[in-house]
């Protein structure tokens, strides 16, 4: 063992490695300092926020979502900087209500050493601040898919069957009716009863707020031999006498769950629309509504049998009697 000692020590003496070795031990501490000490940076796409806006108001439209940051520093200073160490927003605290006009960028840093620069794309963004206004609408479930042979789909149930959006007012008026996502049938021969989400991909859906984000649906599945089909008149109630109402739709179907051979009360089902809802006559001093169907039974006063009313809505022509 001392043989080969003796044999490696003069090996270093002969070739001067010391030295070497000293050198490249000083050149890797200088390569770590310099490494720490170099500036660089880095850049992210930050989300823009706003802040401050009146809960009565509502953004509707904004020329940038989102801008590039640049943060500049030590690579110390960055290896640690992430999107989260910075917010990014408008202050619309006192909004100009209906201009499209510059609001300036402002941020907020987390964390973020102060020798650290930040660079942001844009100094300001435009922003169209619009009155918040809500409006009750109804809620149209959708079906995917088929029932087993020999079977049929009811009147889906939904509840809430209506629910409110709100929003900028110019988005509110495009939304008439909200869907559900879609409900699989799987070829099922039995009654599904499920929770589902509102489908928010519709223009400016992902911009609107919703009082109920889901809701529960019935489909009512049977054996097609068991369902029966009439066609009724529609009956008016309540009608005001100051205007002259027309039924523009004048026949329904009902589809209902028969009986079976004593079926002698199986089509008592009687349609009628309630006049007594108001309608906005507008200044021609006329109008065309579309009317809720109800219906009334003797042998089904909860209406469990009724499997579909086709259509749910008919048209009433109202004109103020002269």
């Amino acid at each position: 063992m001392q043989k080969y000692y003796d044999m490696i020590r003069e090996q270093v003496r002969k070739k001067d490695l010391i030295p070497k070795l000293i050198c490249i031990f000083l050149a890797l501490i200088l390569w770590a300092y310099i490494s720490k000490t170099q500036n660089g940076d880095i850049k992210f796409k930050v989300p823009l926020t706003v802040k401050g806006l009146n809960k009565n108001y509502a953004v509707s439209r904004m020329s940038d979502r989102s801008l590039t940051v640049r943060f500049r520093g030590t690579s110390e200073e960055l290896k640690n900087t992430s999107l989260k160490n910075l917010k990014l927003y408008v202050d619309l605290a006192k909004p100009d209500v209906g201009k499209y006009r510059s609001y300036k960028v402002q941020y907020l840093r987390n964390q973020i050493p102060e020798d650290v620069d930040i660079y942001v794309s844009s100094d300001d963004v435009k922003v169209l601040v619009e009155k918040r206004v809500s409006k009750k609408v109804r809620v149209v479930p959708v079906l995917d898919g088929n029932t087993a042979g020999n079977h049929i789909t009811g009147k889906v149930r939904v509840s809430p069957e209506y629910i409110f959006v709100s929003g900028a007012e110019s988005y509110i008026d495009t939304v008439e009716e909200v869907r559900t996502e879609e409900i699989l049938l799987r070829n099922s021969s039995k009654t599904i009863t499920d929770t589902v989400s509102i489908d928010k991909s519709f223009k400016y859906g992902d911009s609107l707020d919703f009082s109920s984000s889901s809701v529960t649906i019935v489909v009512p599945i049977v054996p097609q031999a068991d369902v029966k089909e009439i066609e009724s008149g529609v009956n008016t109630l309540n009608a005001d006498s100051k205007y002259v109402y027309e039924l523009l739709d004048e026949k329904i179907k009902i589809k209902f769950l028969s009986g079976g051979k004593d079926s002698s009360g199986d089509a008592d089902y009687r349609a009628f629309v309630d006049l007594s809802q108001k309608v906005d006559m507008g200044k021609s001093g006329d109008n065309i509504s579309a009317m809720r169907v109800k219906i009334a039974s003797d042998s089904d006063p909860s209406l469990k049998k009724i499997l579909y009313v086709d259509p749910e809505f008919v048209r009433v022509k109202i004109k103020v009697r002269e």
